[in-house]
């Protein structure tokens, strides 16, 4: 959803690699919202249009998007292995 974007857009401009894991379209609930009043930046907009907003912007950042269902995540000294 748009935390979870907001974090990935930030951690890129921080020069980290990113990948946003999600199940479903990228935005989450956003998609099933018919009109989002007061968010930052706008007065109102369509759910799936700020998530498309997002998404366009994430991508532009250098996030990757993947999409899955995370069973696992193991340690390895400083890598997190991600088992889908």
């Amino acid at each position: 959803g748009p935390g979870g974007m907001t974090a990935a857009m930030y951690g890129a401009r921080a020069n980290l690699k990113v990948a946003m894991i999600d199940r479903g379209v990228y935005g989450g609930q956003m998609n099933n919202t018919a009109e989002v009043e007061k968010y930052p930046g706008f007065s109102s907009i369509m759910g799936p249009d700020l998530g498309e907003k997002m998404y366009k912007s994430a991508t532009e950042q250098g996030v990757e998007f993947v999409y899955g269902d995370v069973q696992k995540i193991e340690l390895d000294g400083q890598k997190r292995i991600v088992k889908m």
